[in-house]
């Protein structure tokens, strides 16, 4: 997801680690330059949820 929403692509170093890039935060629209400081959020639909309970 890091590569494919990045406005610049990333640098990737061994074991797939990113540096150099630069993504824009949909929520903030503030740029991000440091993959470090960045959390990927998994979303389930709200029906998958109660299905897999």
């Amino acid at each position: 997801m890091l590569l494919a929403e990045a406005t610049e692509a990333p640098s990737v170093a061994a074991s797939c680690k990113l540096s150099e890039g630069e993504w824009l935060s949909y929520y903030d629209e503030q740029e991000v330059a440091d993959p470090a400081k960045l959390d990927i959020d998994h979303m389930v639909p709200l029906a998958e949820a109660w299905d897999s309970k």
